[in-house]
C-alpha cells in the first residue's frame, strides 16, 4: 500500500564542472594556456541517456539561483545538418570574406598543396575526398579548421539549447612522415557574452575513419559572428596530419543520421566564390534522436527543492556566470 510518499532507490550527484584551478587539463585550456569557461555542465551528463525520477537541488547561498534542466521530449521528425561543405572540410574553399557563411577557416594549420591535400584513405562514401590537415607545426600547440556558423541570420545557435557536432577523422602518416595515431578534439567557441571555448575530450585517431562527436550547450546571448565549431589537434600536440570528412552540427545530444551536403564541390581546390551553396539540409533522424526540452528552474536562497521532472543534464542559464557556485548542488533521484 502506498503511504503517499515517493520512494527512491538511488541518489546521484549531477556532474557540474567549471574552469580548472590550474592549467594543464587538455580539454579545459585555451591556446595561451589559460583556463576556460564551460558554463558549469558536465559533458558526461550531456551524453547520458539516464533519466531520474526527479531532481533535488540545494542552494546554501544568500542569493537565489536559476538553472536549466534538460529532458527528453518527443522523437525527432527530422534532422538538419547546419554545416556547409561537409564532405570537403578545408580552409579557403570559398572566396575570402569576413566570416563567409560557407567557408571553413584555418587557424595555426595548413593543407598540403594542390590535390595532395586529399588523403588516399577511403572515406565512408567510398571517395578519397578526406582533407589532410597539418597541425602542431613550428611549435604551435593548437591548430585546426573552424566553421563560423554563428554568422547566419537570425542565427543557428540559441542560448541554452543543446547541439552535437560530429565528423569522421583519422590519422594519415603521409608515408611515415607523421604518426598514424594523432590526438584530436572538437571545440565550440563563442565571443558573446564573453570569449570562451569548450572542447571535447581528446580522441586518439587511427588510420581508419571513425565518427567522433561532441555535445554542448550554446552560451551565446547575442548574434555572434564568431561563434563556431572547430576540429583541431590535441592540446600541445606534436606535428601531425589529420584527415577530416563528413562534418555535421545538429540539434540534440546525439550525432544523428548523417545528412550529406552538396557533393558536387568535392575535390574543388580553387575558391568557388561566395554565396553559391544552399542553406542547411534536412533528412530523416536516427531512431535514438529526441527533441530536448529545456526547463528553467529557480531555487531560493538557503533553500532545497524537489522537482518532479526527469532531466538527464543541467546547465547554468548563462546569465548566472561561468563558474559553478560551491553553494549549489543538484542530485538525480532514481
Amino acid at each position: 500500500m502506498s503511504d503517499g510518499f515517493d520512494v527512491y532507490s538511488k541518489v546521484v550527484l549531477f556532474g557540474i564542472t567549471g574552469p580548472p584551478s590550474t592549467v594543464g587539463v587538455p580539454n579545459m585550456v585555451n591556446a595561451s594556456g589559460a583556463a576556460i569557461s564551460n558554463y558549469w555542465y558536465s559533458a558526461e551528463t550531456l551524453r547520458s541517456k539516464s533519466e531520474p525520477t526527479a531532481i533535488f537541488a540545494v542552494n546554501t547561498a544568500v542569493t537565489g539561483l536559476t538553472y536549466n534542466a534538460y529532458s527528453y521530449g518527443s522523437p525527432m521528425t527530422g534532422v538538419t545538418n547546419y554545416c556547409r561543405f561537409s564532405e570537403n572540410v578545408q580552409g579557403g574553399l570559398t572566396a575570402a570574406g569576413a566570416f563567409n557563411v560557407n567557408r571553413w577557416y584555418n587557424y595555426d594549420s595548413t593543407h598540403p598543396a594542390g590535390t595532395s591535400r586529399f588523403s588516399p584513405i577511403r572515406m565512408p562514401d567510398g571517395s578519397t575526398n578526406g582533407v589532410r590537415l597539418i597541425v602542431g607545426s613550428a611549435g604551435l600547440t593548437q591548430g585546426g579548421v573552424y566553421h563560423p556558423l554563428g554568422v547566419q541570420s537570425p542565427g543557428i545557435f540559441v542560448k541554452g539549447k543543446m547541439y552535437t557536432a560530429s565528423v569522421w577523422a583519422c590519422g594519415d602518416s603521409g608515408g611515415g612522415a607523421f604518426s598514424q595515431n594523432p590526438k584530436f578534439r572538437i571545440g565550440y567557441y563563442t565571443n558573446a557574452p564573453a570569449t570562451s571555448s569548450i572542447f571535447s575530450e581528446e580522441f586518439t585517431l587511427t588510420p581508419v575513419p571513425t565518427r567522433y562527436s561532441f555535445t554542448f550547450v550554446s552560451s551565446t546571448t547575442t548574434s555572434d559572428d564568431e561563434e563556431n565549431i572547430a576540429f583541431s589537434c590535441g592540446y600541445k600536440t606534436t606535428s601531425s596530419q589529420i584527415v577530416l570528412w563528413g562534418a555535421q552540427v545538429c540539434d540534440g545530444n546525439t550525432a544523428n543520421n548523417y545528412i550529406p551536403t552538396s557533393t558536387e564541390w568535392n575535390g574543388v581546390v580553387a575558391p568557388i566564390g561566395a554565396g553559391t551553396v544552399s542553406g542547411p539540409l534536412s533528412g530523416n533522424p536516427s531512431a535514438d534522436a529526441y527533441n530536448i526540452d529545456v526547463t528553467t528552474l529557480r531555487i531560493a536562497p538557503r533553500q532545497s527543492q524537489i522537482v518532479n521532472i526527469a532531466p538527464f543534464a543541467i546547465s547554468n542559464d548563462v546569465a548566472t556566470g561561468y563558474t559553478p557556485p560551491t553553494t549549489f548542488s543538484v542530485y538525480g533521484l532514481y
